[in-house]
């Protein structure tokens, strides 16, 4: 089955607001969550997990969107491209310049 893992992923990255596929429902502590369909989960992605969870959580209770899988999709991409062997430096790492900053969207709390 499809649905649970793609719930899943909306869960974590996507709009929680928008319908699950399955008829799954946002609500973590929800029975009908898909996080309860899921046997295993890597670890080497429940940091990442805890992560979204909470910024998406954060930014929910002071009303902000934060499209957190469009503020990750540069980094991963660029973590993509480096290939099975990864990059020599994390991609967090890469100096920004002065005029890429400056581009970047802002938000006011």
């Amino acid at each position: 089955r499809a649905e649970p893992p793609a719930a899943l992923a909306l869960l974590l990255f996507g709009d929680a607001e928008q319908p699950m596929p399955g008829n799954f429902s946002s609500g973590e502590l929800d029975d009908n969550s898909p996080l309860k369909t899921i046997a295993s989960f890597p670890q080497e992605l429940v940091l990442l997990g805890r992560a979204t969870i909470l910024i998406k959580g954060i930014s929910k209770r002071l009303g902000i969107n934060w499209p957190l899988s469009e503020k990750w999709a540069p980094l991963a991409e660029q973590a993509l491209a480096c290939g099975v062997d990864g990059c020599t430096m994390p991609t967090w790492s890469n100096v920004v310049s002065a005029d890429a900053y400056a581009a970047q969207k802002t938000v006011a709390i």
